[in-house]
């Protein structure tokens, strides 16, 4: 059984114009802080709250990077423990409210990158790099 789950994530960064990464627990790979939206939660609720429990920052949401799913398009379906999932990633722009970086127990560290030393990434993120840096839409 194949599922559908929408995840959102947000891009935020610093005064240098570095992006907040994080290195995740699951892949040991560098992504963008977010997860799953709960149900009756909206996409911004939901990406403030995971957010918050991946980094320890709140944040506002200011506009969004994309909307990215589609195994032929480069997003391939990704196996959890209780299913085949092809995720809906809305990704949108964030910006510091308040609060000090604290790694959550799904990560090994967060780190802030500028566009010319990326650390090796979740699959796909260079993409949504380009749309966020561009200033563009990327729906896929």
């Amino acid at each position: 059984e194949i599922q559908i789950r929408p995840g959102t994530s947000a891009i935020v960064s610093n005064e240098n114009d570095e992006i907040l990464l994080e290195k995740r627990k699951d892949c040991n790979l560098w992504g963008i802080p977010g997860g799953q939206i709960e149900p009756g939660e909206s996409i911004t609720d939901g990406c403030k709250r995971e957010f918050l429990e991946e980094t320890g920052l709140e944040i506002e949401i200011t506009g969004i990077v994309g909307v990215y799913t589609g195994p032929k398009k480069g997003f391939p379906l990704r196996e959890y423990p209780d299913a085949l999932v092809q995720i809906i990633d809305i990704v949108l722009r964030g910006k510091k409210i308040s609060g000090n970086l604290e790694v959550s127990k799904e990560s090994h560290e967060l780190g802030y990158f500028s566009r010319t030393e990326l650390p090796p990434m979740v699959p796909n993120t260079e993409l949504i790099l380009k749309n966020y840096y561009d200033n563009t839409v990327g729906i896929i």
